[in-house]
């Protein structure tokens, strides 16, 4: 599920997000960037504002050694991020 998308659903703004965070919009607009290599504080910090669960998942590669992409719809929430 994508944070930004969420705000969307719940009609809630970036800086709605940063009041709940108590933390500044720039930092908002960092974190839902993609561009950092976020902390578990720091994604803690979302699901707490936003009463979510986090869910981290490893999974095996394909047997022809491929990683699984992202969005493939198989019912998993995991994301593979290859190097």
């Amino acid at each position: 599920m994508e944070v930004a998308g969420l705000l969307g659903k719940r009609g809630m703004s970036r800086t709605d997000l940063a009041r709940l965070m108590d933390v500044s919009p720039g930092r908002v607009s960092q974190i839902l960037s993609g561009d950092e290599n976020l902390t578990l504080r720091s994604l803690a910090a979302v699901a707490d504002a936003l009463e979510l669960d986090i869910k981290i998942s490893f999974v095996e590669p394909k047997e022809d050694g491929t990683r699984r992409p992202c969005g493939l719809g198989d019912g998993s929430d995991a994301f593979v991020y290859a190097p």
